[in-house]
């Protein structure tokens, strides 16, 4: 609508209180049908991915207050830091006119809803299952291979433990977050072919403060 690189802008900003992962990839498609417009799309996946930190923040005080706020300035840094990198590049990318984006994906659906609600249940099961048996090493492990595909539901099965906040939650979580920072990166790079080097530094860099972060506790 907007039909300009304000309109990329828009759309990862909007799109990232839905799914992140959705607009990198679909961000990644636009910057290899158009590659002139390749630095916007970045910009736009990069954007989208800082509001992830945002609304995992958003959804950690509804469900666990005391978890939110043992992550909060972390989760805030993480925002910020992807709210720099997005907007640190070079500029002389061309307009993007009226092209179309790919539209996302209606998170209000009812299949959607019902395939979220019972990959929740399940995660909450095998997180449970994991730690008893394989101890916060394999929590962690499993952390970083579901923050792959889609972290949600996992973060929010481990929201809901009571109690103190214990590290190895917090662990878990910041984890997830890693493995999915990585996957956006991977996504967008291989599809973004025109900007692959300067996605792939930047995502790397995000992951690594991530590792950063992991530090503090």
């Amino acid at each position: 609508r907007y039909g300009s690189r304000l309109g990329l802008k828009l759309s990862g900003i909007i799109g990232g209180v839905v799914s992140s992962t959705a607009v990198s990839i679909a961000m990644g498609r636009c910057a290899q049908r158009t590659p002139e417009h390749a630095y916007d799309a970045m910009q736009s996946s990069l954007l989208a991915s800082s509001v992830m930190y945002i609304r995992i923040l958003v959804l950690l005080l509804i469900l666990n207050p005391l978890l939110a706020g043992e992550l909060s300035w972390r989760l805030i840094g993480l925002c910020l830091a992807g709210v720099f990198l997005s907007f640190h590049f070079h500029e002389n990318s061309s307009p993007v006119g009226n092209q179309k984006v790919e539209n996302l994906r209606n998170p209000f659906e009812i299949r959607p809803a019902l395939i979220f609600a019972a990959v929740f249940v399940l995660l909450s099961i095998a997180s449970v299952w994991v730690r008893e048996n394989l101890g916060n090493a394999g929590l962690m492990a499993l952390a970083f291979f579901l923050g792959l595909t889609d972290i949600d539901p996992f973060i929010l099965s481990l929201a809901k433990t009571s109690g103190p906040v214990e590290p190895a939650i917090c662990l878990a979580i910041l984890l997830a977050m890693m493995g999915n920072t990585v996957a956006k990166g991977l996504y967008f790079g291989f599809l973004g072919a025109a900007v692959r080097t300067a996605t792939f530094w930047r995502y790397a860099l995000w992951a690594i403060l991530h590792l950063l972060l992991l530090l503090t506790f």
